[in-house]
């Protein structure tokens, strides 16, 4: 449904101030000279506001926004989410994504390498499943693939467990984040037999000679049952971003495709809710260069339309949201500000790269 007192608009969009700066360097010199009027106006005018995320990552920022909120002891429940996004039919079972990903040795360490990139076709992603099937046939356990680079495992009771959405370990030690809870050690079991499995698999032999990351091991995450569809604030959603996709579909809310952001301005009501993942993922990809250029183009193809919008009267306020670091908000009234004068954006990369280390000092 939408929102009351004038129309909305939220910007999601983990990583828009930047990597965390490695020691000993300059915080704001990934910044550099970069010029963003529209969104260094928005910041002048508007005001921070509290109630972020608590975290950063693209999964836990949508579920936020929607009103899903991850229980003491478990996890968003993003598995039985996105398979019903995928077709399946739903049912009253516990699922949790085991998705495959490919993990770099790094000296003692293991880094999670980007998913999204292994580019797994249905052929290979069915042979794969299959292998695994046949080896933990006797434990009960069942994988099903719903897409090639998703896939699903269920269970008639929850077992005890929390573990840490795939999105936020791309790019990271993996050792950091494996499963927890009193039942994590069957799970971290799993894991290992499946790295041993996938090892020698003929689709990996295949992928290595053709230059392609090899799929070693599955990443166990988004455990829970299909939560009840609630009200939501949000009237329509523009987004590319799967579990964001999912949970629009499971509230009923409108969605519209990134290319159509300046069509939605115009033609649907009320409260609009931008889930942008790009971002965040050039940060934990490390590349500097590929973040300057995902910032400038939220602010040319994002921001300065909603704001042209906001002038028109299109709509009445405007929030950026990057989860636990900062959310601002910008209503009309506030953009008439005119005597607050902009500062350069590389001066709120310090400024909250600062902020955020502050607890790690303490």
């Amino acid at each position: 449904m939408a929102g009351h007192g004038g129309r909305r608009i939220e910007f999601l969009i983990p990583g828009l101030f930047g990597p965390r700066p490695a020691p000993g360097a300059p915080t704001a010199s990934v910044a550099r000279d970069l010029a963003l009027p529209v969104l260094e106006r928005l910041l002048a005018r508007g005001r921070r506001v509290a109630g972020g995320a608590p975290g950063s990552d693209i999964v836990t920022l949508s579920c936020h926004a929607f009103g899903l909120h991850a229980p003491a002891e478990g996890d968003l429940p993003i598995a039985a989410l996105t398979r019903a996004y995928d077709g399946a039919p739903p049912d009253r079972r516990w699922w949790v994504r085991c998705d495959p990903v490919h993990l770099r040795l790094d000296f003692n360490d293991a880094v999670l390498f980007d998913w999204r990139r292994l580019k797994l076709d249905e052929l290979e992603a069915g042979s794969l499943v299959a292998a695994l099937n046949e080896h933990f046939a006797e434990e009960g356990r069942h994988l099903e693939a719903g897409c090639p680079d998703c896939w699903y495992l269920a269970m008639e009771s929850a077992p005890r467990l929390r573990t840490t959405p795939l999105p936020r370990v791309a790019g990271a030690s993996s050792r950091g984040y494996l499963p927890e809870g009193p039942d994590a050690g069957d799970w971290r079991r799993l894991m290992n037999e499946a790295q041993m499995l996938l090892h020698a698999h003929p689709v990996n032999e295949r992928r290595a000679a053709r230059g392609l990351p090899v799929v070693n091991s599955v990443w166990p995450w988004g455990g829970g049952f299909l939560p009840e569809a609630q009200a939501t604030p949000w009237a329509a959603l523009c987004s590319s971003e799967p579990e964001a996709l999912a949970l629009a579909h499971h509230h009923g809310v409108e969605v519209y495709a990134p290319q159509a952001f300046r069509g939605c301005l115009a033609q649907s009501q009320g409260d609009l809710l931008v889930v942008l993942g790009e971002t965040g993922r050039c940060v934990q990809a490390a590349d500097p260069e590929a973040w300057r250029g995902s910032v400038v183009a939220f602010e040319e193809n994002w921001l300065t339309p909603a704001m042209e919008g906001m002038r028109r009267g299109v709509c009445t306020e405007l929030r950026v949201s990057v989860g636990d670091v900062a959310s601002f908000q910008l209503t009309r009234q506030a953009a008439r500000r005119w005597w607050r004068r902009p500062r350069r954006f590389a001066h709120w990369v310090e400024a909250l790269a600062g902020e955020a280390d502050a607890p790690r000092r303490a």
